[in-house]
Formats: C-alpha cells, sequence, structure tokens
C-alpha cells in the first residue's frame, strides 16, 4: 500500500468533515415501532437468497461515522446495511460487517462507535 498524497490526504480529511456536518443536521432516526404482542410461534428465517453486490465502498446512504485513533481508524454504517472500516490514512477498506438481512428494516443499521484506541 503506497500512503495518499498529502493534497488526497486533505480532500479525504474535507470530505470527512462534510460528511460528519452533514450527518450532524441530520434528524434522529426513527423512533422504533412499539413492541407487538408476542407471536405464538417464533418466525423463521428467510429460506429465500439475498443477493449482495460487494461494490468496495457503501451503496447506499451513510448513517453515522466514528473515528477512533486519532482518526487511522474509521467506521461507517450505512443505509446497505453494512457497517465498514477504513483506513483513515490511507483511505482503504479494511473490513465489512454484513449483519443478516431481509427486506424492509431487519438488519438496519442507524449508528457506530468506536473505542478511542481502536481496541473494539
Amino acid at each position: 500500500m503506497r500512503p495518499l498524497t498529502s493534497l488526497a490526504a486533505r480532500a479525504l480529511g474535507l470530505w470527512l468533515g462534510a460528511a460528519a456536518s452533514a450527518l450532524a443536521q441530520q434528524p434522529a432516526p426513527p423512533a422504533a415501532p412499539p413492541a407487538a404482542a408476542p407471536a405464538a410461534a417464533p418466525k423463521e428465517p428467510p429460506t429465500a437468497a439475498f443477493l449482495r453486490i460487494e461494490t468496495g465502498r457503501h451503496s447506499a446512504a451513510i448513517n453515522r461515522l466514528a473515528s477512533a485513533r486519532g482518526g487511522t481508524l474509521l467506521a461507517s454504517v450505512s443505509d446497505d446495511k453494512t457497517a465498514r472500516l477504513w483506513d483513515g490514512v490511507t483511505g482503504e477498506l479494511v473490513s465489512v460487517l454484513r449483519v443478516p438481512v431481509a427486506d424492509g428494516l431487519e438488519g438496519a443499521l442507524y449508528s457506530v462507535a468506536l473505542a478511542p484506541d481502536g481496541s473494539r
């Protein structure tokens, strides 16, 4: 991996600053619907296949960002129902967390947090 040039690093910093400002101005996610009465039988997991295409980036709006280790580790969650870890220095994708999903809100991610030292 080669480090980003200072111009690219500044551009990434400006983009992250703009994204953080835009996220700070967004209204809070909708409150969870009231709990329904317990069903007689537990809901079975989906049996149909669910196609996901890996693009190397989020494929929908980013809901929240978090940073750790002085901005060298970034985390983002998106409406594409993934959480992604990014190297804040190079801008490269480090890891993707794909939660179980189904149609509707199942698997939706609204927030993300990292320990300041990046350990969690």
